[in-house]
């Protein structure tokens, strides 16, 4: 499922206290509770963060808290298996 997001990456050169761009990307998995698994558009990197920084639209957080524009990950079949998530983090050991 398509959505966007705000959350800042580090690894991508984003910087800390910044703005980071508004990114496209595919939600690929939901742990249960609050995290999700990712796939950039601009690189097809895997990544995970809090379910809250996705949205519906390319908005930034403020914009989508003030006009109900979060993804909701319950409503659009997004798998939710946890133990897909904590194959995400541990799957180099």
């Amino acid at each position: 499922m398509q959505a966007w997001t705000d959350y800042p990456m580090l690894h991508l050169g984003d910087e800390p206290e910044k703005e980071a761009p508004i990114r496209e990307v595919e939600v690929i998995c939901y742990d249960t509770d609050k995290y999700v698994i990712v796939k950039l558009a601009e690189n097809d990197e895997q990544v995970s963060f809090k379910r809250f920084y996705l949205y519906t639209q390319p908005v930034r957080y403020d914009d989508a808290e003030r006009d109900g524009l979060f993804f909701d990950v319950h409503q659009e079949g997004i798998d939710q298996d946890p133990s897909m998530y904590a194959t995400y983090f541990y799957r180099d050991v």
